[in-house]
């Protein structure tokens, strides 16, 4: 090769990396070009944390990429500034699928998916079951009786364990004398009271709600403005952080930290379960399901103490709703059992787990579990959380 053929190389090749080196240099920063906004913008993310682990993740319906084995995590990069349609599948497991827009330089976090089976069975463990209720460890029941002449049946106490798989039963003991209450809390002018740890609260006949101790020294009034007292009615006090609720009936009041007035702030109640961090209230109707943040969610989607979340409404009545974990609840409606996810990022993922009705609903962490009352029968589920 002559010199000048050499030369005239040399020059092309300084002249292509001249023109490449910053389009590399472009691409290596993150910058990409968006066809469809027509304009140079910079990439971001998506961080993927999902139970069960090995799953398959499609983002615009592109090839799946599998989460890690060991954490069930996967970080996607270099995606443009937009809303990304996401689909999250495994064999045998219902799909998740959600919209989530991911914005320049930063990472969208969906790190509480839980895949729920598809597979679930239920056994059968009692036929006369009533009055269901549990601990951390084990589910306690009665036994249901109509017939006059089976009265006795209905004190006998039935504990399953699930470590043993086994039901045992027992006959309670005579409960000893109760320790005599304080003069002022059963007094005529008494409507109600509950203990709270070392203090005492009670509503006194004039709707004023009160906070004390044993000692009944001292004592501070919560409310500035009296509530309507309703003869005979159902009283029951939740104090969370900032959240001081009051229920009257099937209604529930807030107390307005600035006013000290309770304000209406749900009806008709049906009941409360708080999550197993102790960050957000679930409550709901025979209509609807909400989601109270008693604390600020750091984790996304990104939530103020206070925010609330409509998780569904239903023409079918709701029996009842429980948590599965701090993302996820269980609800009985229309005869069926859902499991629901609380993301309200796009439309909140819902999937039916199986059609029994059930008017109690009890899910055991310690064995990841589901216990349900149908009618009369005691059913119990395969693991959902796997």
């Amino acid at each position: 090769m002559s010199f000048l053929s050499r030369s005239i190389l040399f020059i092309c090749l300084m002249a292509v990396f001249a023109l490449t080196a910053p389009l590399v240099s472009f691409y290596m920063q993150g910058w990409r070009i968006d066809f469809e906004a027509k304009k140079i913008v910079k990439t971001g993310g998506l961080y993927f944390k999902i139970l069960p682990r090995d799953a398959q993740i499609a983002v615009d319906n592109k090839e799946p990429v599998k989460t890690d084995f060991l954490f069930g995590t996967k970080f996607i990069d270099n995606l443009l500034p937009k809303e990304h349609t996401l689909s999250v599948e495994k064999s045998g497991y219902w799909t998740w699928q959600k919209n989530i827009k991911v914005r320049e330089e930063q990472v969208a976090e969906v790190k509480n998916i839980l895949l729920v089976p598809k597979d679930i069975k239920f056994t059968i463990l009692a036929k006369n079951a009533a009055e269901l209720w549990a601990d951390n460890q084990k589910i306690f029941f009665k036994e249901a009786t109509s017939a006059i002449a089976d009265k006795g049946k209905s004190q006998i106490l039935y504990t399953f364990d699930p470590q043993t798989s086994s039901i045992t039963y027992s006959v309670p003991k005579a409960q000893p004398p109760a320790k005599k209450e304080l003069p002022l809390l059963l007094s005529s002018q008494t409507v109600f009271y509950q203990k709270q740890g070392n203090d005492i609260y009670y509503l006194d006949h004039l709707g004023w709600l009160y906070k004390t101790d044993e000692s009944l020294e001292q004592k501070t009034k919560i409310n500035e403005a009296a509530i309507a007292i309703i003869p005979k009615a159902k009283y029951e006090l939740w104090l969370f952080d900032a959240f001081f609720f009051l229920r009257q009936n099937n209604t529930l009041y807030l107390l307005n930290p600035n006013s000290k007035v309770f304000e209406k702030f749900f009806e008709p109640l049906s009941e409360i379960e708080i999550s197993p961090d102790g960050q957000k209230m679930l409550y709901f109707s025979d209509s609807e399901i909400r989601i109270l943040f008693l604390k600020d969610n750091e984790d996304e989607p990104l939530k103020k103490a206070g925010d609330k979340i409509m998780i569904v409404r239903l023409s079918d009545k709701i029996t009842d709703a429980v948590w599965l974990n701090s993302s996820y609840i269980i609800f009985s409606a229309g005869g069926k059992i859902k499991v629901a996810e609380i993301d309200d990022r796009d439309k909140i993922n819902i999937v039916a787990m199986t059609d029994l009705p059930a008017k109690k609903l009890i899910f055991l962490s310690s064995d990841k579990k589901l216990y349900l009352l149908s009618e009369t029968t005691l059913y119990s589920s395969d693991k959902i959380i796997r």
